[in-house]
């Protein structure tokens, strides 16, 4: 179980590296499953704190694994769109291709 959510780890800060814009969704994640695995290791479950009535009961670890899950599938969305974007307005523009066009 340790060695799986240290690959998973590893494989996060690794695309921290690629992509820093994603090191705060990042953080949340390894923030929360390690709070996860503390608790778990300490008393056998993990408890929950915060009780909604229109909610489900969560706790802090949900709430920042949550957020950092869903920060994380925007940024790469908006990464993505930027990407098709820049690469098609690259092709449009280039030097090269007017002056092929020219001659």
């Amino acid at each position: 179980m340790i060695a799986v959510w240290l690959a998973a780890s590893a494989a996060l800060v690794a695309l921290c590296f690629w992509r820093p814009a994603f090191a705060p969704f990042t953080g949340l994640l390894l923030g929360g499953s390690l709070s996860h695995a503390w608790e778990f290791a300490r008393r056998g479950c993990v408890r929950d704190y915060i009780c909604l009535r229109f909610l489900a009961r969560v706790n802090f670890a949900d709430v920042a694994i949550t957020c950092g899950g869903i920060g994380m599938l925007l940024q790469l969305a908006c990464w993505s769109c930027v990407e098709v974007c820049d690469e098609s307005r690259s092709q449009q523009f280039r030097p090269s291709h007017w002056l092929s066009a020219l001659f």
